[in-house]
């Protein structure tokens, strides 16, 4: 790095962190073909290049007194790594194994601690948090947020978050990495987020199960759907406004949800979209603050409709910790069209939300990377493959109030392509109570093992009696490993 590169001053007063992103960022600047080109090269003498790299610099070995990710660098590596980027050719060989090499002694979870900090969780057991500001009420034990260790690196090269592959990977590697020849896929434990995005990321690292499979639960709620949408005079939006009465029946059956989640020894329990009014939200907190210290369901996805605060309308996914604590809120960022055309005369409304260009990211042990959207969310397809792409999602959750299941998959081809998981949790509720023929069902719950061998995709059209609905469950275990047979969705009634 010549001493008039702008960069060369931050990696000089810097720490491993530092070098290991800006190592990152410089191997992204070259082009497809040049990449392809270093993969190979370092995949045909890999070993013997990594030993030299490490006999170089001793302090670079596992055995050796590991430092750091804040601790400063060496003049003796800094000086090495400019010549190698003074060379004719470069030796990018060299590069890529010093990095590896770093992230190799900086390996997860020794420097965890480096990493994190413990988050904030606030009190929603009083229904009038829709229109109060938020106050955090202590901080999890169970779940800490993940913090870039220099906000200079941060901005100009980019991020490194930690990789936590999940058990069904496939040879160690994802494969949609291996078939791009990308050189940074030779890192173990840390990937690289490049710098620059209108949407903004908080990440949480959170530990929900050990080797086991992560279980899901998801639950339609009713058939019966707790709000009507109407208009304003003169607007183009569209409000939706809660029947009391239901909302109270629909409050019941997520108390019974969440015995039953806990009954089942649960990790996540998912509702869908709209089903959840802010007193119910509130009324679901407080249940499971009475059940204070029971740790399953670890979260619970509790999706509330549009509510005003500070002005602006959102449509809210609040996840709850297993105290009934809300960890966070996740903003739906594309609005749903509603069309009300009559006859000849077309008319078309809206949901009245502002994107907040706000997303989250759970990092869990064993299962990867977790993302969230509310339905709509991924007719953006721009949106979709910026998460999925840039932070390797393994797992979709995807809650809806939708009965356009083609458009709806479709949004989601991506993450095939992405080898994440998706689990998709609907409503009957979007047929208002009617009785559907077997062949033109919703869709109320989905599991597409894109992760796995075959790309298999499970799904439940309801119990086709919306009469005599009394609530249920639909159950999900993820297969462990790559080649695994892929399980039903396991339905019980409430």
């Amino acid at each position: 790095m010549p001493e008039d590169d702008p960069k060369y001053e931050l990696v000089h007063g810097g720490t491993f962190y530092d070098l290991l992103t800006v190592l990152c960022w410089r191997i992204e600047q070259l082009d497809d073909d040049a990449k392809e080109k270093l993969y190979k090269q370092a995949a045909n003498c890999w070993e013997d290049r990594i030993e030299d790299v490490k006999t170089r610099f001793p302090f670079l070995r596992a055995d050796e007194a590991r430092p750091t990710l804040c601790a400063e660098l060496t003049e003796e590596i800094l000086v090495t790594l400019e010549e190698a980027l003074k060379c004719e050719p470069v030796d990018w060989v060299l590069i890529l194994c010093v990095a590896v090499a770093v992230d190799d002694l900086m390996e997860w979870p020794a420097n965890s601690r480096s990493f994190t900090r413990p988050h904030p969780v606030f009190d929603v057991s009083d229904s009038d948090f829709a229109r109060n500001e938020l106050k955090a009420v202590d901080v999890s034990d169970y779940i800490e947020m993940l913090v870039s260790l220099n906000p200079r690196t941060r901005s100009e090269f980019g991020d490194i978050i930690p990789r936590l592959p999940c058990d069904w990977e496939k040879g160690g590697f994802r494969s949609s990495e291996s078939l791009q020849r990308d050189p940074l896929s030779f890192l173990r434990h840390y990937l690289w987020v490049p710098p620059g995005s209108k949407w903004e990321a908080e990440h949480l690292l959170v530990t929900l199960c050990d080797k086991e499979p992560l279980k899901l639960i998801m639950s339609p709620l009713s058939s019966q759907a707790p709000f009507k949408a109407g208009t304003k005079p003169g607007e183009d939006n569209f409000y939706v406004r809660y029947s009391e009465t239901k909302a109270n029946e629909i409050t019941e059956r997520v108390k019974r949800t969440i015995d039953a989640a806990r009954a089942e020894n649960a990790h996540i329990l998912l509702f869908p979209e709209m089903m959840a009014s802010p007193s119910c939200i509130a009324q679901s907190a407080a249940y499971l603050q009475e059940g204070y210290g029971n740790r399953r369901p670890g979260l619970v996805f509790l999706p509330t409709s549009e509510y005003e605060r500070d002005g602006k309308w959102v449509n809210q996914l609040l996840v709850l910790d297993s105290d009934g604590n809300c960890v966070f809120g996740y903003n739906k960022q594309w609005a749903f069209e509603l069309d009300a055309s009559k006859g000849n005369r077309r008319a078309l409304r809206y949901e009245p939300i502002e994107a907040d260009n706000k997303f989250y990211v759970l990092h869990v042990p064993h299962v990867g990377r977790i993302g969230m959207m509310i339905c709509a969310d991924t007719f953006e397809s721009g949106y979709l493959k910026y998460a999925l792409e840039r932070y390797k999602l393994t797992l979709l959750l995807h809650i809806v109030f939708s009965q356009g299941e083609d458009r709806l998959l479709r949004s989601l081809s991506d993450t095939e392509k992405g080898m994440c998981d998706v689990v998709l949790c609907n409503t009957c509720a979007v047929l208002g109570g009617k009785t559907s023929p077997a062949e033109r069902a919703p869709l109320v719950a989905a599991y597409l093992a894109n992760g796995h061998m075959g790309c298999i995709r499970k799904e439940f059209r309801g119990c086709g009696a919306p009469d005599s609905c009394r609530g249920c469950t639909l159950t999900v275990e993820l297969p462990t490993s790559y080649g695994t047979a892929i399980p039903e969705l396991q339905y019980k009634t409430l």
